[in-house]
């Protein structure tokens, strides 16, 4: 199978391939939002800079990665193995491991930012086992720079790199999240709303929001329902697919969720439910009784999209 495949794609479709899912695995731009459901509560002054934060963590990490690849593939460039050298052996030992990672992605597994970071360790003790390369000084006739302008300019060109290849797309910013969930793939079961049973959570928010979205399942007929318990205005979600979204202005105060069900059948909704551990900083209230340890899963975000 692996062999038709690698034939049907031929050289150039090989190293295309190689090129583009190493590029995805070595990425390191997004690195702040991995496993990140973002605050239950973000400071209003967090939000404030939280673009520039991140923009300075991507610029910072992106441009780390590039020179440690760099550094990596220069120790490496004049490298020639000795077979009787303890040290050596090792050192190869890394190097096919680390290249065999890379392929194993690239060809038969899939590619994700998260996963590259696997041969972190690995490319350290490859820097750890091998000295400084003597890096050629290519002198130009019509060019000719002193080391202190040279090593300017290919910093410059590093970060603008790192720069280009890391600016992040959205300024998306979470205001308050509850996004702790029992995995699908485990067959977490639902909880189910009898006919005119309602559930509430209130949510605090710390700085103003544009969105909210309460996840639900596809197929469910439950009314979902957001109140400012200051101004005691409401309004009404509506169902987007597994869950219910709200674009609005919401000022900072503290929010009220409500959910019922008018049918006359019990309905799915998705309630996380732990053993004495607390994911919302508001319990859940539910039959009329406070569940401090379970909690509606829910998203507040400064953008409508």
């Amino acid at each position: 199978m692996l062999k038709k495949r690698l034939a049907d794609m031929g050289a150039a479709g090989i190293a295309r391939q190689v090129i583009i899912k190493d590029g995805i695995l070595l990425d390191v731009s997004q690195m702040t939002e991995w496993y990140n459901g973002g605050f239950k509560n973000a400071p209003a002054w967090y939000l404030r800079f939280a673009d520039h934060w991140h923009e300075l963590a991507v610029l910072m990490m992106s441009s780390a990665a590039i020179c440690l690849y760099l550094l990596t593939i220069m120790r490496l460039w004049k490298w020639r193995p000795q077979q009787h050298d303890d040290r050596q052996t090792v050192l190869m030992l890394l190097v096919m491991t680390a290249l065999g990672y890379l392929g194993f992605h690239a060809l038969l597994w899939e590619a994700e930012p998260r996963y590259g970071q696997a041969i972190l360790p690995l490319l350290f003790m490859i820097l750890m086992l091998t000295k400084p390369a003597s890096v050629p000084v290519v002198q130009l006739k019509w060019l000719k720079l002193p080391r202190p302008a040279a090593s300017v300019i290919v910093l410059f060109g590093v970060l603008l790199l790192a720069w280009n290849q890391g600016l992040p797309g959205s300024n998306t910013s979470i205001v308050a999240a509850q996004r702790s969930q029992l995995s699908t793939q485990y067959h977490a079961r639902p909880t189910f709303l009898a006919p005119r049973q309602t559930v509430s959570q209130q949510i605090r928010l710390l700085a103003a929001g544009s969105r909210i979205s309460v996840q639900t399942y596809a197929n469910t007929d439950l009314n979902v329902e957001l109140q400012n318990l200051q101004t005691r205005q409401k309004w009404q979600l509506t169902r987007h697919g597994d869950s219910q979204h709200l674009c609005q202005d919401l000022g900072a105060g503290t929010y009220q969720v409500t959910v019922t069900n008018p049918t006359p059948k019990p309905q799915p909704i998705a309630i996380l439910k732990t053993n004495r551990y607390q994911m919302a900083d508001r319990p859940l209230i539910f039959n009329g009784h406070a569940q401090r340890d379970a909690s509606l899963i829910y998203l507040v975000s400064n953008q409508c999209d």
